[in-house]
């Protein structure tokens, strides 16, 4: 593709130049996340139902149960302190979010009391939860820790896996697109390809193959309301040698490395 690609100050300026002629936050049609600067997060109502769908399915990729009570301790998600809601296949689910500035006793006693199957949180506190795991009377999460934090190394996951002794989910996100690339518990990781184009491209914008790396590019498809064509995710990448045919889906061999 030949189209210059985006970064992050092209799409703030071009969503400013857009907001006189798109929908107002208000409306239906537009979801906007209040703790993430404007326009950056904007997003049409369908290309959030898509990111649902995509962070739902990678989810039961990984053998999770979409109806398992989870405990949030990460930094970018403060709030709401309680809340549930209904998945897209119609399992309820439940959420609490915990303080991640607390000290790692504290946290562990807060997730024993939670009750909470899943953990989600970010590299460092899952790290330090880990490395004090052997003290902890119970054992928490039950089911699995879902880490949210593109500076997440294959040696810190094996090394917390090991250590608590459930599945490490590795996610990586970005404000106004969703889930960008998510573990597979097979190996490697999973790219939506069915609402978004991905590309890995080297610093010419050219694609790359297998074994070499490049930045991960994404274009999704659903966004009306503040376009990304070619937005640079800042992800470092690496596409597999030879890719497996599943519809919806690319696989990368690495993901998660900040190239910037």
């Amino acid at each position: 593709c030949d189209l210059p690609i985006l970064r992050h100050d092209d799409i703030v300026a071009l969503g400013i130049a857009l907001q006189a002629r798109t929908l107002p936050p208000e409306a239906k049609e537009v979801d906007e996340a209040p703790d993430q600067p404007s326009p950056l997060n904007r997003r049409s109502r369908l290309a959030t139902v898509a990111a649902q769908c995509e962070r739902e399915w990678f989810f039961e990729c990984n053998g999770l149960d979409l109806a398992a009570p989870l405990a949030i301790l990460h930094p970018g998600l403060r709030g709401p302190q309680l809340g549930q809601g209904w998945s897209i296949t119609f399992a309820q689910s439940k959420w609490i979010v915990g303080d991640p500035q607390a000290d790692v006793g504290e946290q562990a006693t807060w997730l024993t009391k939670s009750g909470a199957r899943l953990l989600q949180t970010d590299a460092a506190i899952g790290r330090r939860l880990a490395d004090a795991w052997a003290n902890f009377d119970a054992r928490t999460p039950k089911e699995a820790m879902i880490v949210v934090d593109p500076n997440f190394t294959p040696a810190q996951r094996a090394a917390i896996k090991a250590a608590i002794g459930v599945p490490v989910l590795h996610i990586i996100e970005q404000p106004g697109i969703g889930i960008v690339a998510a573990s597979d518990p097979k190996g490697g990781y999973l790219v939506p390809a069915a609402t978004s184009v991905v590309e890995v491209v080297d610093g010419d914008g050219k694609p790359v193959a297998s074994p070499g790396a490049g930045e991960l590019i994404v274009t999704p498809i659903y966004e009306y309301v503040v376009p990304r064509l070619r937005f640079a995710t800042g992800i470092r990448a690496s596409p597999e040698l030879h890719p497996k045919t599943l519809i919806g889906v690319r696989r990368l061999s690495s993901a998660g490395e900040v190239n910037e």
